[in-house]
């Protein structure tokens, strides 16, 4: 597992929803089964109800496009799926603290392009 910590002048993304979110990191699992790139974000304005769960999972799709598909290709990762990850402050990759909101959806990638997943 590789953790690629974000660039400070690249992380700063308005999602299609006007929600703030800035790149926490990439890590890079492309050596485990499933092969797979996770991409951790952080919205710090974002709370248990707003910007509302399916405006939270369209915006995740959008991040998985537009920011974690290029990584993969930029950096020639072999992974077949991306996770996307939003949580309301930074937390340690797998730590759950149920005062901070969070969210995660999985994706396949098929012809450059993620398909979401039931994950």
């Amino acid at each position: 597992m590789t953790a690629f910590p974000a660039l400070a002048d690249a992380t700063a993304f308005t999602t299609p929803s006007g929600l703030d979110v800035h790149l926490q990191e990439f890590v890079d699992e492309s050596a485990q089964v499933p092969a797979l790139l996770r991409a951790r974000f952080v919205a710090p304005t974002m709370t248990a109800d707003h910007p509302g769960s399916e405006t939270v999972l369209s915006d995740m799709e959008h991040l998985c496009n537009a920011v974690a598909i290029p990584h993969v290709t930029d950096n020639d990762i072999d992974a077949s799926q991306i996770v996307i990850s939003v949580s309301a402050e930074p937390l340690e990759l797998g730590v759950f603290d149920p005062e901070i909101p969070q969210y995660f959806e999985a994706y396949t990638i098929q012809d450059g392009t993620c398909i979401w997943e039931w994950y």
